[in-house]
């Protein structure tokens, strides 16, 4: 059905989809435009249960600055968490309990910015809490595989959620787990 295969692909299509944000291309992005990078955090730069970031997160988000784009977290989870973490990292701006797939505070971040949104990307680990935000408001995104594969924080309706559009991706030739993108940032946009 070509009217599914341009939801799915509309909706929740990543425009890259990488191992690990230590896959991610940080000069090519620059050289894309990308001003800001709104990124998730649990899962996505360490797993649920780690408390503060490691060496690699601390250079990746040491990378994206240096390249002159902005990083900005963004989480549903609490206060503490994203604080303590945010902190440790070195991160000026954070978000906790962001409601994703809500668009509402992502979208208030970037109409602070007055950015368009193809100078934006997001990266998280869930095609429903992350790459969905992305493409509703228009922005390029990232998805990483989750470094865990168990996460107390989803809800087993999420889990199905995922798992089911997966399938449906994988079906429709846009998007198979596991199988990720050869492409950089530039490439897949050629391809849109």
């Amino acid at each position: 059905n070509k009217r599914r295969k341009g939801l799915l692909t509309n909706y929740f299509k990543p425009s890259i989809y990488v191992r690990s944000f230590k896959d991610v291309n940080v000069e090519r992005l620059k050289i894309q435009g990308i001003k800001l990078f709104i990124c998730d955090l649990d899962n996505t730069l360490v797993p649920h249960y780690t408390r503060l970031p490691n060496k690699d997160v601390l250079n990746f988000i040491k990378s994206v600055k240096q390249a002159g784009i902005e990083f900005v977290l963004m989480s549903n989870n609490v206060n503490s968490r994203v604080k303590l973490f945010a902190e440790k990292a070195g991160i000026k701006e954070f978000h906790w309990n962001a409601r994703k797939p809500f668009k509402k505070v992502a979208k208030s971040i970037i109409e602070k910015r007055q950015l368009s949104s193809s100078k934006i990307i997001f990266m998280g680990d869930q095609i429903v809490m992350d790459i969905l935000v992305a493409n509703r408001l228009k922005a390029e995104s990232i998805l990483v595989q989750p470094l865990v594969s168990s996460d107390y924080k989803m809800s087993s309706f999420n889990m199905f959620l995922e798992k089911r559009i997966y399938k449906n991706l994988e079906k429709n030739n846009i998007l198979k787990m596991g199988s990720f993108s050869q492409e950089s940032l530039e490439d897949s946009l050629k391809l849109l």
